[in-house]
């Protein structure tokens, strides 16, 4: 069981990244054409509007590309994150947390800075740090309260207690999502979880 559960914790971060990666560019600031529609992955992250077209390998002038632990302040908003974002891709988990999170202190009015707290947080998430992931999925909703990544933020924290063996958060997390976000991938998700846990005390 829990070998299954870890499975599809990688899954979960490996179809979200194929969607990002398949997702029409939305640096410029246009919408994308068909808001929450699958391209490739989760419908939830599908159309992200964090990502440019992949630049070619090794054109990024960033530090966290080459593993150093600190990002110089060079470059834009745009190149640094998707530094970042190629190392989560590449699986290089620590290192991207420490690239998103020099993100967030280097650029923290840049409108990408959700989409880094999210990425930051599935760090943590997909190494199964729980307690690690579950502040920073917190930020978004505290610091971000109008970012299109609330309801992954909150399924996210509501996951997150379920694996800590905490059913009434998990419970109440995961509630929250459909209600306040209903007719989303991520309340279908969150619906899907409320059944595995079933009624309280049972």
């Amino acid at each position: 069981n829990t070998g299954a559960r870890q499975r599809e914790l990688y899954l979960d971060v490996d179809r979200r990244l194929q969607a990002l990666e398949q997702s029409p560019s939305r640096m410029s600031g246009l919408p994308s054409p068909v808001p929450g529609v699958p391209l490739g992955g989760s419908p939830a992250t599908a159309g992200d509007p964090s990502l440019a077209a992949a630049p070619a390998a090794g054109t990024m002038p960033t530090a966290a590309a080459s593993g150093a632990a600190r990002m110089p302040v060079t470059g834009t908003d745009q190149d640094h994150y998707q530094a970042a974002f190629d190392l989560l891709r590449n699986s290089r988990y620590a290192d991207a947390a420490t690239a998103f999170a020099d993100f967030l202190l280097n650029f923290a009015r840049s409108p990408l800075a959700d989409n880094a707290q999210y990425w930051l947080a599935e760090t943590f998430y997909v190494r199964r740090e729980f307690e690690q992931a579950l502040p920073e999925f917190q930020k978004v909703i505290d610091v971000y309260p109008t970012s299109a990544k609330l309801p992954d933020a909150l399924l996210k924290i509501g996951f997150c207690h379920d694996e800590l063996r905490r059913p009434d958060a998990a419970r109440e997390a995961l509630l929250r999502v459909t209600r306040d976000f209903p007719d989303t991938t991520a309340a279908r998700l969150a619906m899907q979880r409320l059944e595995r846990l079933g009624r309280p005390g049972g």
